[in-house]
């Protein structure tokens, strides 16, 4: 990446399953160095938004926000994640 770009990553996932032995994996784009397979079961939504900035040649902020609803029957259950990271490198 040049100094000041900017990349967005973008996901949403619309899961419909019988149960967490029916679950299914996803794997999205993560923070870098992260790697991640999350389950979804049951009925819901999961989205994300990555987004990472180069700010010079030596210093980059990334930023991930995660957001999931998901119904069991019974209640509904939501979850909603932030993840912040700072690289320095020379």
């Amino acid at each position: 990446m040049t100094p000041s770009s900017l990349r967005l990553y973008l996901a949403a996932t619309r899961f419909k399953t019988d149960s967490f032995a029916s679950r299914i994996y996803l794997y999205e784009q993560d923070l870098p160095g992260v790697l991640r397979n999350s389950a979804v079961f049951n009925d819901g939504n999961r989205f994300m938004v990555l987004a990472r900035k180069e700010i010079s040649s030596y210093f980059s902020l990334s930023l991930k926000l995660e957001h999931l609803s998901r119904d069991n029957g019974i209640e509904d259950s939501v979850e909603n994640k932030i993840g912040i990271q700072v690289d320095l490198s020379n």
